[in-house]
């Protein structure tokens, strides 16, 4: 009977008081649904390959490189024959595998057998070379097919059940046939269900790895034979015995390095990386970082204590309305405790309609933000319900507590008489306490995305040191010895393109290969110098500026390169004029010798994240995978399209791909975007719960202070100028809130800049910027409902005081 006395109470006050329980359920739903949201976020970013049986005892054995100048870099590869060498050394290893993945391969199925095609496709990092072993270790639901010797033979192949649907119509794919390269005949050998999206083993077909030998003979070769060549795609995954210490093994692989490397063994070091660690390890390709995940828990933490303080300011607004009805209930025998929990019956109430709603909302923009994103969030996981119901209940005690426990404490004639104006409390300074915490955080949350967005546009507008703009990649095929020579003759024919090259890759990318050096026939360098392998159209195409000497001539050939000015630096020559003539041992070239014939500008090799190092650009043509076509911007749909035909009559049996330059180096920055997106959203829902906290704040003290408006305007004051007393009393509220948030927001961005080689200077007019917004966020916020008030009719205050 008590809990439905509180219920209908809960309900009538509700309803009496509409506009602040709008305001109310609007806060608080606003931060459950970003609460929500970032949870979900983080728990699929945690969740990645944590579906696998064996997961929790699975590790990539990673490399370390450390050089002789100091400095580390970081790598996911390993040898390719590491697995066998691991094979049978200790019983604490109960599997292991290997993987050549982010293979691209153009894959065309075949009828009858017969060498005729009927559909070919490009395959983009989705192939992987591989063993039976694999499917030890990571377990597959089998549609079709034996995990047991499904690789067993060298031309056989796995598809994922999207892969068969698309090459055959269907996964009745055993025994069928597919056209590698228009090269090797593959027999489909099993289809498995397709990977979830939690997963950072993105493999649709799975190929054996004799097949890897056979498409490439040279590079098989060159990658079993040498321990030192380490391949950021080649993958070595272990499977531990149950509470094996991976201390062990790392010890294990120090042994195997010192017998297969000698001498140089002291420049690498292999280790164990946990399976659940692989997602979140940025420095060996992983997808986001453990320290972006702690910034997104922090904010939607943030974002919800705004909500509960706004809960708090908004509901201490309604103390005086509500003091007489609190001392007749105690006057009628209502004890203190009856009173709290009424008043927590209705933050209860208000608590679950605003969860409520919240959820739909999640449920509704989902969608959206995923495409907004680029993700897969769902609200499906099987914890959500769990800890949803937690926050609720944690809501409802930090957000009704307080003005359930103040308003129960008040004395019964106090009450009556509307006295409870003089208690201490209502002299606002836990309220305004709350308030300037609140503001400190939305601030913080301005500031740094302020920042962000800076560093971002800095990114990606800054000076690269080559031209990007115009630019267009296209894969070319593996095979023939790489001559282009036809390609290049026909496409030098249209008039519309001024410059092309083959390459290993364009400047700042992702993917990269290096090693050490000798000068002059001399020691190995003990620095590392990255290799961008192209061409002679490789300076014109990508607009790299020659400060001396000349281009690689016209017929390539292999034993002439061009350094940059680092590698000048680093070799201690002060002109570039005086390294010309000189001569390179090339370790990344099984150490080939070539003679420097020009330099030239320092351009950036890799993303902005890493320092432009020493670099050396070499012709290599059984390394090349893209043309690189400069436009001059005429018509460049029509350019690329006259280009596709002439691809197609020389290449008949290959897909024609293509992809701007522009487009790809954004994708770069894919992370420090989403980052940018995420704090840029949370911002204005900060602000904007904020701004409903000043709203109470405002209701509070209007309630008040109304005798002393009344008599300032009986004794001649303007609205403007009763407006201007009220309002700095909000204005000092704000300024202390930046005396704290903007040495927090300095400190906090520029940890986060360290992170990157270039970056911005946080710049003082970015503080101002932020001071007057938010200035006028709270003077738009106030002023009118303060103005409203200073208005109101002077016999009705009169007679309500």
């Amino acid at each position: 009977m008590l809990i439905n006395l509180y219920l209908k109470l809960a309900r009538k006050n509700l309803l009496k008081n509409k506009f602040h329980s709008f305001i109310n359920i609007l806060g608080l739903s606003l931060g459950l649904c970003c609460s929500i949201i970032i949870y979900q976020f983080i728990y699929y970013n945690l969740s990645f390959d944590s579906y696998y049986k064996n997961g929790k005892n699975i590790y990539r054995v990673v490399t370390d490189l450390h050089l002789p100048d100091g400095s580390m870099e970081y790598d996911s590869g390993t040898p390719l024959t590491m697995a066998d060498n691991l094979k049978g050394t200790t019983p604490l290893i109960v599997g292991q595998t290997v993987a050549l993945t982010g293979r691209s391969l153009v894959i065309s199925n075949i009828e009858n057998g017969a060498n005729s095609t009927i559909h070919a496709f490009s395959e983009k990092q989705n192939v992987a070379f591989t063993n039976t072993q694999w499917f030890e270790i990571f377990n597959y639901h089998w549609l079709q097919g034996d995990k047991n010797n499904a690789l067993n033979e060298p031309d056989a192949v796995v598809l994922t059940r999207r892969e068969a649907l698309k090459y055959f119509g269907s996964t009745d794919a055993i025994g069928k046939s597919l056209l590698l390269d228009n090269k090797l005949q593959a027999i489909v050998k099993g289809v498995i269900n397709d990977y979830p999206p939690n997963t950072d083993n993105k493999i649709d077909i799975f190929i054996s790895l004799p097949a890897y030998k056979r498409l490439y003979p040279d590079k098989d070769s060159t990658l079993r034979s040498n321990w030192g060549i380490i391949n950021s795609s080649t993958w070595t995954y272990l499977l531990l015995k149950k509470d094996a210490s991976p201390d062990l093994i790392d010890h294990l692989l120090r042994g195997l390095t010192q017998r297969n490397l000698g001498d140089v063994a002291q420049y690498y070091k292999f280790r164990l990386e946990s399976l659940k660690s692989i997602h979140l390890d940025l420095r060996y390709g992983g997808a986001i970082s453990w320290s972006m995940l702690t910034v997104l828990f922090i904010i939607g933490l943030f974002i919800l204590i705004i909500a509960c303080v706004n809960f708090i300011n908004l509901s201490t607004t309604q103390v005086l309305k509500r003091s007489r009805e609190v001392g007749t209930l105690k006057v009628f025998g209502s004890k203190p405790s009856d009173i709290f929990w009424q008043f927590i019956t209705e933050t209860t109430m208000i608590t679950l309609i605003a969860a409520f709603i919240a959820f739909c909302g999640a449920l509704l923009f989902l969608p959206i933000l995923n495409d907004w994103l680029q993700i897969n969030l769902a609200l499906t996981n099987s914890n959500l319900f769990l800890v949803y119901s937690c926050i609720v209940v944690l809501v409802i005690f930090a957000s009704g507590f307080y003005p359930s426990l103040i308003l129960s404490r008040f004395t019964p004639l106090n009450a009556i008489k509307d006295k409870v104006g003089n208690h201490s409390w209502i002299k606002n300074w836990g309220v305004k306490a709350l308030v300037v915490t609140q503001n400190t955080i939305a601030q913080i949350l301005i500031i740094s995305t302020v920042i962000i967005t800076l560093q971002v546009r800095y990114l990606n507008n800054t000076d690269l040191g080559f031209n990007k703009e115009g630019v267009f990649l296209v894969p070319v095929p593996y095979g023939d010895n790489n001559d282009f020579s036809v390609l290049r003759n026909r496409l030098g024919e249209i008039p519309d393109i001024k410059g092309i090259s083959f390459c290993y890759g364009p400047p700042s990318d992702k993917k990269s290969r290096g090693g050490q050096i000798k000068f002059d026939n001399g020691k190995w360098s003990d620095f590392s110098v990255e290799s961008s392998l192209g061409d002679a159209g490789y300076l014109k195409t990508f607009g790299l500026q020659l400060l001396a000497g000349r281009n690689i001539s016209a017929n390539n050939p292999p034993n002439q390169a061009l350094v940059n000015m680092e590698l000048v630096h680093k070799l201690g020559f002060g002109s570039p004029r005086q390294i010309l003539g000189h001569n390179l041992v090339i370790g990344d070239l099984n150490g080939r010798n070539v003679t420097i014939v020009g330099v030239v500008k320092n351009f950036q090799i890799k993303s902005l994240d890493d320092a432009i190092g020493p670099d050396i650009i070499a012709t290599d043509k059984g390394s090349y995978q893209y043309m690189a076509v400069r436009l001059n911007g005429n018509s460049p749909m029509s350019t690329i399209a006259s280009v596709n035909k002439i691809w197609k009559s020389i290449y008949p049996k290959s897909v024609f791909e293509y992809q701007f330059l522009d487009d790809r180096i954004a994708s770069l920055y894919s992370k420090e975007d989403l980052l940018n997106k995420l704090i840029k959203a949370s911002a204005l829902i900060a602000i904007f719960i904020s701004c409903l906290g000043l709203l109470g704040l405002v209701s509070l003290t209007i309630v008040h202070r109304t005798k002393e408006m009344t008599i300032r305007k009986i004794l001649g004051a303007s609205s403007l100028n009763i407006a201007g007393i009220f309002m700095s009393d909000f204005v000092k509220l704000i300024l202390i809130a930046m005396l704290f948030a903007f040495p927090a927001a300095w400190y906090l961005m520029n940890k986060w800049l360290d992170g990157y080689a270039y970056r911005i200077k946080i710049e003082w007019w970015v503080f101002i910027y932020v001071a007057l917004s938010v200035l006028l966020i709270t003077i738009i916020t106030i002023g009118y409902q303060i103005a409203k008030s200073a208005k109101a009719n002077l016999i009705k205050n009169l007679k309500t005081m």
